[in-house]
């Protein structure tokens, strides 16, 4: 199994020789921190345990601390992994040791907003040597900058990949309704998402949806660019509706409000 040895204890996660500390208000300088509880980790393993694709080429949105990068790294081994986060520096003296370690094949950028089209791009040309594997979003889980990331990334993915957008459910949670009050719920994109599959086109083969990421694999098709994912939905068209029956409907409404009116 893709997770085989891990070690779970009271606040900590054991794996590969390294110690992750589960708790958020860890400062990172001597583990690395993930924020990561065994429940995602079961639903990411019963969803590995179904893919057979090769991942060599990983893009990771959203950093904070570092252990998720850390933790993915250790899952595939892959020839190139880059990572981005919108805050200017590191939080973790443990993932910058852990990255300094292994220059080969991993390279960090801070400062670098997921909604940034033209930086994400410019990246990912210079960075891989082929189109990505994987990207996993794990950013600012608001729907504007998701849905930039991934109409700027789909095209850059090879046919098979897959795009994991990992939280999309938090805005149901009661403990970020404050969070999230007044945000378009990411629930939004991954309708849209499977709306897009369903039309279908060849851009989106597929969208498995978890509690905790949803999953989406590109198609087989050339994607467009720019991508634009709204662009691929078919919704189908409104029933015609008659001069007749609009005039019928507006007179029935007059009428209800009439005798409403005449009872108070």
């Amino acid at each position: 199994m893709i997770f085989d040895g891990m070690v779970w204890e009271e606040g900590r996660l054991h794996w590969h020789g390294l110690s992750f500390s589960l708790d958020p208000q860890d400062s990172g300088a001597s583990e690395l921190v993930l924020w990561k509880r065994p429940g995602l980790i079961a639903q990411y393993e019963a969803f590995w345990a179904r893919e057979t694709g090769r991942v060599e080429r990983v893009l990771e949105l959203g950093l904070w601390k570092g252990g998720s990068m850390a933790f993915w790294s250790e899952t595939f081994r892959p020839a190139r992994m880059v990572g981005v986060d919108k805050a200017p520096r590191s939080q973790s003296a443990a993932f910058d040791r852990y990255v300094a370690e292994r220059a080969d094949r991993l390279r960090v950028y801070w400062g670098v907003d997921q909604g940034d089209s033209e930086r994400l791009e410019t990246l990912v040309a210079t960075e891989f040597d082929g189109p990505l594997d994987l990207v996993i979003d794990d950013a600012s889980h608001l729907y504007s900058p998701t849905r930039s990331s991934l109409e700027t990334l789909m095209p850059r993915l090879r046919p098979g990949g897959l795009y994991v957008i990992e939280d999309w459910s938090w805005y149901h949670w009661p403990a970020f309704q404050q969070t999230f009050a007044g945000q378009v719920p990411l629930t939004r994109l991954v309708t849209e998402l499977i709306e897009a599959g369903g039309t279908g086109s060849d851009v989106i083969a597929d969208v498995s949806v978890h509690q905790g990421f949803a999953a989406v694999r590109r198609g087989p098709g050339p994607v467009p660019t720019p991508f634009r994912l709204t662009q691929g939905i078919f919704r189908g068209a409104a029933a015609p509706v008659s001069l007749r029956q609009v005039v019928r409907d507006l007179g029935r409404e007059v009428g209800r409000r009439l005798r409403r009116r005449s009872i108070h």
